[in-house]
């Protein structure tokens, strides 16, 4: 009787230990998807660029990762693999523009500004798909290449394919190594399939939803 009494117990932990261990297998997976895809560059001739906002130093100045961000855009324009580059960020906490100061920085760089279009919007990942199949719908072009940190990459494609891009490649920013990018991967996991479930609201806009 006392074993019956436990053998209920004894279940729930198994059941726990079984889920346990196999959510550990599907984040490791995953992980090692993540880091593929992101570090497996296929950068090839596109329509347009888009580089992914990120933290503006509070002097106004690119952060570290922002600017590895717009080195990797800047070589492959360089490079001749997108005519048109477009920088998508948000209003920062900082209190600066991201698209702004990322276009800035490009064009103190030597980028002509007629190759460089600006999305203010880009608050999130999914903010900036939807505005660059907006944009590029305007100027009749299709194929893509995202530029990005490399455990960003592979949600980051996810997203443009969900909004209607069918030729997108892309291209990570040259990493340092730091601990942020331990949080920054496991942030990740949760966020791919967030991302991957969130309606796409349209909001009249025909190409919302690709």
């Amino acid at each position: 009787m006392r074993s019956d009494r436990k053998s209920p117990k004894r279940r729930l932990i198994k059941c726990a230990v079984v889920l346990f261990v196999a959510g550990c297998a599907w984040f490791a997976v995953h992980t090692a998807v993540l880091l593929w895809r992101g570090f497996a560059d296929d950068a090839r001739s596109a329509d347009a660029m888009v580089v992914l906002g990120n933290k503006v130093e509070r002097d106004g100045t690119p952060s570290p990762r922002l600017q590895r961000r717009l080195d990797c855009a800047l070589r492959l324009y360089r490079e001749g693999l997108a005519p048109v580059i477009i920088v998508s960020g948000g209003l920062g906490r900082e209190g600066y523009p991201e698209a702004e100061v990322m276009r800035g920085t490009l064009l103190e760089a030597g980028i002509p500004a007629s190759a460089i279009l600006v999305d203010q919007d880009g608050t999130d990942t999914f903010s900036t798909a939807r505005n660059t199949k907006r944009i590029m719908s305007e100027q009749g072009l299709e194929s893509v290449l995202v530029v990005s940190s490399f455990y960003h990459i592979l949600r980051t494609r996810m997203v443009f394919a969900r909004f209607g891009f069918k030729d997108v490649s892309s291209a990570h920013a040259t990493p340092a190594w730091e601990w942020r990018n331990v949080y920054s991967v496991v942030r990740e996991f949760p966020a791919f399939y967030y991302y991957g479930l969130r309606p796409i609201e349209t909001n009249g806009d025909p190409c919302g939803a690709g």
